[in-house]
């Protein structure tokens, strides 16, 4: 257990491992005070290059930064050796069992470090020693400086090997400082005196059923968690519908955060389309977690959104794993798929193309205009034993299977998000072959899990509805949510929040628990918890049970 003197830093987790042990605040060389006071340039020019220091580990020359550990050894150079791969963007550092990598935000270096007046605590057979960087007075310019050169402290301790030294000039040492003045120094906006501010983003053509549950779960969870009458900074919902074609949602999102500017966007409820969304987060910065989606969008190392899983397109790419891995054994030669024009299957197949063509396989894409029977069978007749099938259809269209028998191959895959999963509608006949893409929790498990987490939360708060999936992410990503907030112990800050998300997944205990994916896993840099699919099979065509053909497949 941390004593408590620590304070809120201490509860970032954070991967501390050999890389990330290369960056932290600079020094190398001897700076001049009236340098080190009043920088040569703007001071928006000063905590710009400090940011590039920072952030990027380049120099104001666009040198790249060089850490060393002393008697010349370098230690990294560049990015490797920028502050933020341990210090985070935020600045309130990492810690992880022993090892602390402290906050070096602008209140924290210069202005909210004296030495604790609090009694330590105390434990039979147990001595409390205080990390130095809390007992040290606060830096000025100048102790900051001797410190990034020489690995001082103002109170003289001397800082550990983590910490490598720098080679700055007087002009980068001003711009560093001047950018660590400033660096966490304002709260983020959405969050006053009484309240915090959320909302959620649902999309046009939502069905009205799933929209009016989803939001109740939020509603709920918001209400049960953070009430107005228990003290404290209340949360409050905005609901954000959305109207229109895509390409007017950006402005839409951007009047209403102007009318009412939020914290974060937690879940959210779409198809196939959320780019506008996902920009829209990421051109403010605004956290946006876990939305219930057909196709989330590519999300970069950096970006502010968070998702569950890549929907169909994380299909596609364990379709095209277990291809490549079954094929020699099966004599399978080409792949063909079945798709709807306009549809979201028209996008996974495409990404299957992508990932197979890579891989010089053949792949034939066929996409209905309507999904008849007629056109079925039209589009099945040529197929062979050396051929996989892969059939992106939703559940209405997969009906019309029943009209039409099997191809000649016994190779045939659907999609379990598009088809319903076990309570896919295919005849016996097909389900006697097919197999399918299952990127949920083994359905015993997801039972029990829903069971026991999900169920008796819905009944409390009288919410029905059938898609026990959708209302258990959303319910999901709202304790995600209530956990990671709560351990930024009042420091409302939303990259310090993005840091808690990704730095900290398995200290979120019983938070994702009603969520309908098999684990729950990030780390520095990723943005999608769920990462893989089994495939499975009908056990019996009779029957919606399904067993397992293959066991938790990654794709690269």
């Amino acid at each position: 257990m941390l004593p408590q003197q620590a304070h809120h830093w201490w509860s970032v987790r954070g991967a501390l491992r050999a890389a990330v042990a290369i960056a932290s605040l600079l020094a190398a060389i001897k700076v001049a005070p009236a340098v080190l006071a009043q920088p040569s340039t703007s001071p928006i020019d000063a905590i710009e290059k400090g940011r590039l220091i920072y952030e990027a580990g380049q120099l104001g020359s666009g040198a790249p930064l060089t850490a060393n550990r002393g008697e010349g050894r370098i230690a990294a150079t560049g990015r490797a050796a920028a502050c933020i791969n341990c210090h985070q963007k935020s600045g309130f550092g990492l810690f992880e069992a022993a090892n602390l990598v402290p906050p070096v935000t602008g209140p924290s270096l210069f202005s909210d470090a004296g030495p604790r007046t609090q009694a330590p605590r105390r434990a039979k057979g147990m001595e409390h020693q205080e990390f130095a960087f809390l007992t040290r007075p606060p830096y000025d310019a100048l102790s900051l400086a001797k410190a990034l050169r020489e690995g001082l402290s103002p109170s003289g301790h001397r800082f550990q090997y983590l910490m490598p030294r720098y080679a700055l000039n007087d002009a980068d040492m001003a711009a560093l400082i001047a950018y660590l003045r400033q660096l966490s120094l304002t709260p983020s906006p959405g969050v006053d005196p009484s309240s915090a501010h959320f909302a959620t983003v649902v999309a046009p053509n939502s069905d009205a059923g799933r929209s009016k549950a989803f939001i109740e779960v939020l509603q709920a969870c918001f209400h049960e968690r953070h009430p107005r009458e228990a003290g404290g900074h209340a949360w409050q919902l905005h609901v954000w519908e959305l109207d229109g074609p895509p390409d007017t949602w950006g402005a839409q999102l951007e009047a209403k955060y102007n009318a009412e500017p939020v914290f974060a966007l937690i879940s959210g409820l779409g198809s196939d389309l959320w780019d506008p969304v996902h920009g829209f987060a990421q051109s403010l910065k605004i956290p946006s977690l876990f939305a219930n989606l057909d196709i989330a969008p590519a999300a970069e190392q950096d970006a502010y959104s968070f998702y569950f899983a890549r929907g169909l397109i994380l299909e596609a790419e364990v379709i095209g794993q277990y291809f490549v891995e079954t094929a020699p054994a099966s004599g399978l030669k080409r792949v063909v798929q079945l798709d709807l024009a306009g549809s979201a299957g028209r996008k996974a197949a495409s990404a299957l193309e992508n990932v197979l063509k890579a891989r010089a396989i053949a792949v034939v894409e066929r996409t209905l205009k309507q999904a008849t029977p007629d056109e079925l069978m039209a589009n099945l007749s040529d197929l062979t034993g050396s051929d996989m099938l892969v059939v992106w259809l939703e559940r209405n269209h997969l009906a019309a299977l029943a009209q039409v028998p099997p191809p000649a191959t016994p190779h045939i895959v659907v999609s379990g998000w598009q088809s319903g999963f076990e309570n896919a509608p295919l005849p016996a006949a097909w389900k006697r072959i097919v197999s399918m893409v299952y990127p949920l929790d083994a359905p015993q498990r997801r039972a029990a899990r829903f069971e026991f987490n999900l169920r008796p939360w819905l009944r409390k708060h009288a919410i029905e509805h059938s898609d026990e999936i959708l209302l258990g992410n959303t319910l999901a990503a709202c304790n995600l949510l209530s956990e990671s907030m709560s351990r930024l112990r009042g420091h409302f800050f939303r990259d310090y929040l993005v840091e808690m998300i990704q730095n900290y997944p398995t200290g979120m205990g019983n938070a994702p628990a009603s969520q309908a994916f098999p684990r729950f896993g990030l780390g520095p840099g990723q943005r999608y918890s769920s990462k893989g699919a089994y495939i499975v099979r009908f056990k019996d065509p009779s029957t919606n049970e399904l067993e397992l053909l293959h066991d938790w497949l990654v794709p690269p």
